[in-house]
C-alpha cells in the first residue's frame, strides 16, 4: 500500500531523479567543461538549460525540507535537521545565486559582461567547488546519522543512507563527483520509495 499524502514529494525525488543528470548532460554537451573563451557569452544568454536548473534548485529544496517533515510526523526524528537546513541553504546560494548573478549580466549588457568576464568566470567556479564540497560533507554527515540512528528507521532509508554516504564520499574528491549523475538519481529513487509506503508497511528494525 502506498501512502498517497507523501505522493507529490515522491514525484519530486522521481523528477530530480530525471533532470539531474539530463541537465549536467545537456550542460557539458552544449558549454563543455570550461566557460573560457567562445562559450562565455553563449553560456550566459537564458534558455531552456537555465529553466530546468531553477527547476533542480525548487526540487531538492522541496524534496528535502519533504523528507523533514516525513521524518518527524512518521517516525518522530529530527536527527537529520541540521544537515538538511544546511543543504538547502547550498541549493539557494548554488541554483538561485547563480541564476540571480546570470540574469544580472543579461540586464546590464554584452559590454558589462565581457568586462566583467574573469570575474563572472571565478565566481561560478568557485560558487561551484564550494557546492560540491559542502553538499559531500553534509552527504556523508546525512549518511553517517541515519546509519547510526538504524534501530529506528525502516530498510528502504537505510539503503538512501549507505547511497547518500557514497554520494558525499564521491563530490568531497572533486574528482570523481560526475559520479553523482548516476548516484544521485539512485538515491532520490529510493527516497521516493520511502516517501510512498505507509508507515505501517514500513519495517523498522
Amino acid at each position: 500500500m502506498t501512502n498517497s499524502e507523501n505522493t507529490a514529494p515522491a514525484l519530486a525525488a522521481i523528477l530530480l531523479a530525471i533532470l539531474f543528470p539530463l541537465y549536467w548532460i545537456l550542460e557539458l554537451s552544449v558549454t563543455g567543461a570550461s566557460l573560457s573563451g567562445e562559450n562565455y557569452l553563449p553560456s550566459l544568454m537564458w534558455n531552456y538549460l537555465d529553466w530546468i536548473f531553477l527547476v533542480l534548485g525548487v526540487l531538492s529544496i522541496y524534496v528535502f525540507l519533504e523528507l523533514r517533515r516525513v521524518l518527524i510526523d512518521q517516525l518522530n526524528y529530527t536527527g537529520l535537521d541540521i544537515p538538511i537546513f544546511i543543504h538547502v541553504a547550498i541549493s539557494i546560494v548554488f541554483y538561485f545565486g547563480l541564476s540571480i548573478m546570470n540574469i544580472a549580466l543579461l540586464i546590464a549588457g554584452e559590454e558589462v559582461a565581457l568586462a566583467y568576464q574573469e570575474f563572472v568566470i571565478g565566481a561560478s567556479l568557485v560558487v561551484l567547488l564550494a557546492s560540491i564540497i559542502l553538499t559531500g560533507v553534509v552527504e556523508i554527515l546525512m549518511g553517517c546519522l541515519l546509519l547510526r540512528d538504524s534501530q529506528l528507521i525502516p530498510q528502504s532509508l537505510k539503503a538512501f543512507a549507505i547511497i547518500t554516504l557514497i554520494l558525499g564520499i564521491f563530490d568531497l574528491t572533486i574528482l570523481f563527483s560526475l559520479a553523482s549523475l548516476f548516484i544521485l538519481p539512485l538515491s532520490m529513487i529510493v527516497l521516493a520509495a520511502f516517501f510512498l509506503y505507509k508507515p505501517d508497511m514500513l519495517e523498522i528494525v
